[in-house]
C-alpha cells in the first residue's frame, strides 16, 4: 500500500501521534504501518515519527525518548537576556511545586498568562535567544503534561458534567499538543465532506455539521467539539476558553452558552447521554448561524470540488518517467491550473 492510498482518517491518527500526551501512539502505528511498502513506511517515520522522538531499536521496534526536562533545558541555554531565564523560572516552580490541589480555572489563567509573556518577550534579532525561547516552551509544555496528573483539579461541572479526567485530557490533547504543533495540529472541520463519510461519528453530530462550522478533536477516550473564535486572534483551542461556560438569565430561564461539547466514546451508545449531548450541541455558540443557506451552499460547494477534484492531484503520486524533477512538477502545477479554471 502507497502511503497516499492512506484515508483522511488514517492519516490524521498519525499526525496526531505524540507519545507524551496520549498512551495509545504505538496501537495507532501499528494499525496502519505495516499495511504500507518499505518506502512509505521510511516516509512516515521519517517525518512524522522521528519528529516526535519516536525511533527505531536494535531489534527493529519503534521506541520512544522523552522529550529534555525543563530543568535540564534551563541549565542547557546560553544567553544573557535576564527576563528570558526569569520566566522560565517561574515555569519550573510551577512544575517543580508539591502542591496537590489546584482550581482549574486559576491553572488556565496562570499557565496562559506564562505562555503569553514568553511569547511576548522582546528578543530583538538573537536567533540564540529565539531558539532558546522555542526550547523553553517546548520543555515547559510537556513538563506540564506529566505534572497535571499528580494533583487533583478543583473544577465547576456545569451543564457539560466535566470532570478531573475530561479536563485532564483536554489539557494534554488539545491545548498543550497544539500549543506544540502550531500548525501542523490536527483538526476535523464539521463541514469537510471527509467528515461526513467517518461512521463511528454520532448522526445528530454529523448533522450538525451540514448547517454549523465548528473543530472536532479526537482524544483517547473523548471527542472534544469546538467552536471557532469570534476574533482571528483568540485561540479557539484555549484552556481557559474550554473551562468557561457563559449564561443569561436565571432561574427557570437561564440560558448557557458553551464553546466547547465532549463526547466520551464509551458512551455513544447510551441514549441518555446522546440526548443530553444533544442538547449541549444546540447551546454550542458558532459564527455561522446567521449566515444565509444561499452563502453556505455556495462554500460548500467549493469544499466538494477542491475534494473531488484538486485534491487527489496533489495527493498523486509524480510521474516517475525519467524526466526532472523541475519539469513534473511544473507539468503537475500545469494541470492543476486547468482543471481550477475548469471549475471557476
Amino acid at each position: 500500500m502507497n502511503i497516499h492510498d492512506l484515508s483522511e482518517y488514517q492519516l490524521y491518527k498519525l499526525k496526531s501521534i505524540d507519545p507524551a500526551l496520549s498512551s495509545d501512539w504505538y496501537e495507532s502505528v501499528e494499525k496502519i504501518l505495516p499495511k504500507l511498502h518499505k518506502k512509505s513506511q521510511y516516509s512516515i517515520y521519517k517525518n512524522i515519527l522521528k519528529p516526535r522522538g519516536i525511533t527505531i531499536s536494535a531489534d527493529k521496534k519503534l521506541v520512544y525518548k522523552r522529550p529534555e526536562t525543563l530543568s535540564f533545558t534551563i541549565g542547557s541555554i546560553k544567553t544573557n537576556n535576564k527576563d528570558l531565564i526569569s520566566i522560565a523560572s517561574h515555569m519550573l516552580i510551577v512544575v517543580s511545586s508539591d502542591i496537590k490541589a489546584y482550581n482549574a480555572i486559576a491553572l488556565a489563567d496562570k499557565v496562559e498568562a506564562l505562555l503569553g509573556y514568553l511569547d511576548n518577550l522582546e528578543v530583538h534579532d538573537s536567533l540564540l535567544d529565539q531558539k532558546s525561547r522555542h526550547r523553553i516552551r517546548i520543555a515547559f509544555l510537556y513538563e506540564l503534561a506529566n505534572w497535571i496528573d499528580t494533583i487533583e483539579l478543583t473544577i465547576h461541572s456545569g451543564l457539560r458534567q466535566l470532570n478531573d479526567d475530561i479536563v485532564k485530557s483536554y489539557f494534554k490533547e488539545v491545548f498543550i499538543k497544539q500549543q506544540i504543533q502550531g500548525r501542523d495540529f490536527r483538526s476535523w472541520d464539521s463541514s469537510d465532506l471527509e467528515f461526513q463519510e467517518l461512521t463511528h461519528f454520532p448522526a445528530f453530530i454529523k448533522k450538525e455539521g451540514l448547517d454549523r462550522k465548528f473543530f472536532i478533536v479526537e482524544g483517547q477516550r473523548y471527542w472534544f467539539l469546538i467552536g471557532i473564535a469570534d476574533q482571528i486572534d483568540k485561540n479557539p483551542y484555549s484552556f481557559r476558553r474550554f473551562l468557561h461556560e457563559d449564561s443569561s438569565g436565571g432561574g427557570h430561564h437561564q440560558f448557557v452558552y458553551l464553546t466547547h461539547i465532549v463526547l466520551d466514546k464509551k458512551r455513544m451508545k447510551d441514549s441518555k447521554y446522546l440526548t443530553h449531548s444533544s442538547y449541549c450541541m444546540s447551546r454550542l455558540y458558532t459564527l455561522d448561524r446567521g449566515v444565509s443557506d444561499t452563502i453556505l451552499k455556495f462554500v460548500n460547494e467549493i469544499k466538494r470540488l477542491y475534494s473531488c477534484y484538486l485534491k487527489p492531484l496533489l495527493k498523486e503520486p509524480l510521474e516517475q518517467d525519467g524526466s526532472q524533477p523541475e519539469v513534473i512538477i511544473k507539468e503537475r502545477l500545469i494541470k492543476y491550473e486547468k482543471q481550477l479554471s475548469l471549475l471557476i
